[in-house]
Parts: structure tokens; sequence; C-alpha cells
């Protein structure tokens, strides 16, 4: 089978918003088994839906729908999709008050009248609801094909297009002739990888992308009753980048992290000072964190780390702020603090000034620490301020990584 994506907003042509939406659904599609013929955005215009789903339906058999399903003047998709297949529109009153009590009990008396519009359904459409999602998904049958509308915020429209998915007569028997597996890396240059392994990847199916803030992926794809060969190609990443080599698929930087944590039964702590919070951000979004996660110190300002994290104020004067000599104290006084196994500290200038340091701009210094003694390291991160917070974030989780799995001189 065959789809094609259409999603719409005027804020995502306007820049305002990125469209995460196209990733998402392009990526779940394939693993569906359904071959993704095309993508196009529109504005919240009537004409420019109905034409993108007459282009659509003409080269596909299910298209699918993300945006414009809210309560405002502009969110039309309903109405567009209802006059395309020419289906009147009706208001499913029981879910038209269930909203409303929802309204009522978060806003009081301030109900807006167009909530209403949530509950319009398409004539003849089989209807998708989740507890994560303020409107439903609808599916309409026309010509033998298959129109699949979903919600626009996307933690909305990934649990709807599941259960549409798992549950539609027909989408719940789709299976893929293919099977995928994605590899992760950290610290190592896509050129390295790839060359590294040309051997093993010479007769299958396989792109590689580069995640800008932790490292290179390469996605490979093989026929299903070839699927061991996935397991094979495994093997040997593992063997020849024993370090470097993450996780595969969902085995993100920070879950891995936070797994061997919990496997060597060891405890983290903190001390942020450039990244402002944004280490621990990443990490707290893994469950069961709080099985080794102490807390952190958020030490942005030079006088907090003198104070909260008894930094010796002529330490800083002979190294300066933004130094491996800091961030080893850091690490090592947070780590006594909050009575963890592990301490590890980011100090760095993320620009566009300079602020305390006489470092770069992009300058930034890590340590982790424990029992044992401490490992500092020293980066220069390119981008922007957003850019080089982000990058010295996961690169503090990829070296407390390193020296669980390596100890103390080998984390490197």
């Amino acid at each position: 089978m065959k789809a094609w994506i259409i999603t719409t907003g005027n804020e995502i042509l306007d820049g305002v918003v990125k469209n995460t939406n196209a990733d998402f659904l392009i990526e779940r599609l394939n693993e569906k088994g359904l071959q993704v013929e095309g993508l196009r955005v529109v504005r919240d215009e009537e004409k420019a839906i109905m034409d993108a789903i007459q282009t659509a339906l003409a080269v596909s058999d299910v298209v699918v729908i993300s945006g414009g399903l809210g309560s405002t003047d502009d969110d039309i998709t309903r109405e567009s999709v209802a006059a395309f297949i020419k289906r009147r529109l009706y208001i499913d009153r029981s879910f038209a008050d269930r909203v409303f009590e929802r309204y009522h009990k978060r806003f009081g008396e301030r109900v807006p009248q167009g909530i209403e519009k949530f509950a319009m359904m398409i004539e003849g459409a089989k209807v998708y609801f989740s507890e994560n999602a303020l409107v439903p998904a609808q599916v309409v049958e026309y010509n033998d094909k298959l129109i699949i509308l979903l919600p626009g915020p996307p933690n909305e429209l990934a649990p709807l297009f599941e259960k549409v998915f798992s549950e539609h007569p027909k989408l719940s028997q789709l299976t893929s002739l293919y099977t995928t597996k994605t590899f992760r890396f950290a610290g190592v240059p896509e050129s390295l990888i790839e060359e590294s392994l040309k051997d093993v990847l010479k007769d299958v199916e396989y792109s590689t992308t580069l995640d800008y803030y932790v490292g290179p992926t390469i996605r490979v794809k093989v026929n299903r009753e070839n699927g061991r060969m996935l397991t094979s190609i495994e093997r040997v990443i593992r063997e020849r980048f024993p370090v470097d080599f993450i996780g595969t698929d969902e085995e993100t930087l920070e879950r891995i992290t936070v797994r061997l944590l919990k496997e060597k039964n060891l405890t983290l702590s903190l001390a942020e000072s450039c990244t402002g919070g944004s280490v621990s951000a990443i990490l707290v979004k893994v469950e069961g964190l709080s099985h080794v996660y102490k807390g952190a110190v958020v030490s942005y300002n030079r006088k907090v780390k003198e104070s909260l994290l008894g930094i010796d104020p002529e330490l800083i004067d002979v190294h300066d702020v933004v130094s491996e000599p800091v961030a080893a104290e850091m690490a090592q006084r947070v780590r006594e603090i909050l009575n963890s196994d592990i301490g590890a500290s980011v100090t760095g200038v993320a620009g566009p000034e300079k602020g305390d340091s006489n470092k770069d701009v992009g300058t930034v210094c890590f340590a982790v620490a424990d029992a044992e003694g401490c490992q500092t390291f020293t980066d220069n991160i390119r981008g922007d301020r957003f850019t080089i917070v982000k990058r010295a974030s996961y690169r503090l989780i990829d070296l407390i990584r390193r020296h669980v799995l390596l100890g103390i001189g080998k984390g490197g």
C-alpha cells in the first residue's frame, strides 16, 4: 500500500513551528509497511487542503492529514475533508459535553463557545479517542481508500496514530516486508564509522544521519526474512566500537547512561554552570532516574560556585572560572555535598558575551569525579548559544556514560 502525508498550518509555512509531525509519520508509516509517496504542507485554507487531498488520492491508498482539528476559525481540516468527499458534519453531543466539562474544571466559567467544534465529526467516519488527546482521530473511507485525520500537537498525534493503526480493521493487518534497526554512536566521526563498517554494510540498504547534539546514527533496512543479518551487524558494531556505540533504536544516550548507573548500582550528582540545568532536564525524562540521581547544583553565577559549592575564589582567579581545575573542584564538591558515587560538572562560555570568563565563546570544561579521583576535559563547541548549551549537555552525559563503562583515566 502507498501513503501520502498532508500537514496543515500557517505556522509551519511561516517558520514559526517545526514540522516534526512529518518526520514521525514518515518513520512510522514506513515501519507499518506503507510506501510514502509524498508529503505536502499546506496553509489553513479549504482550497489548498482539498487540492492536496486530490493529489494524494490519485497516487496513494492512505492519506494522513495532521493539524486543523482545533476550535478556532482557521481549524478547517474537518470541513475541508467533508466538503471534498461530500459528507455532512455533525456534533457528537456526548463528546461535546465531556469537552465542556473538562474546560469548565480547568477554566471555570471562562469556557469559550467554540469548543463545541472539538466534537465535530464527519458522517460515516470511524472515531478513535485517547486520554492523551483533546480531540479524536477520524478515519473515513472514500472510493476504497482511507483518509486519516490526526490532531496537530505531536503529543496528541502519536498516541492516536498508534491507536488507529492497531484498531482499524484494514490498517491493523498491515505488516512490513522489511525490518530496520537504528544504531546510535557518540564521540566518533560519521565517516570513520562508515569506513570501518564497509564490509558488513555492503550487502544491505542503509543510511547515515547525524544527530548534531549527540553523534552519528546508521539505519539499516533488510528484508524481513533476512532479519538475522541485523543481529550479526550489531555484534560486529559492538566489537569494533565497544565505547563509541551507544545502543539501538530507542536506546538514547540518556537512557543508556541511566541504565548503566542502575546496573552498576551507582548514584550521580551534577554541578551545572553554562548549561543552566539542561543536563538535569535531559536526564529526568528517563523513567527510574530517581534510583540513581541525587540532584544538581546549578551554579551559574561565580558567587554561587563559591558559596554553595565552596569553590576557592583564588582557584577561579588563577585558572579562570571556565577551566579544568574549577570543573574538577565543582565535580568533587557536588559529589561530597550530595553524597553520591559520581559527581559531574560543566562550566563554559555559551555566548554571545564572555561573562566572568576570559575564554573564547564555545570553550566548555567538564569533569567527572568518584572516590578514585577526577578526570577533566575541554571542548571547543561551535554554534550559537542554544547549540553550545545543548551539545555541552549531551557531551557531559556521554562522559558520564564512558566513565561508568571504563572508570577514571579511560573515559575520554
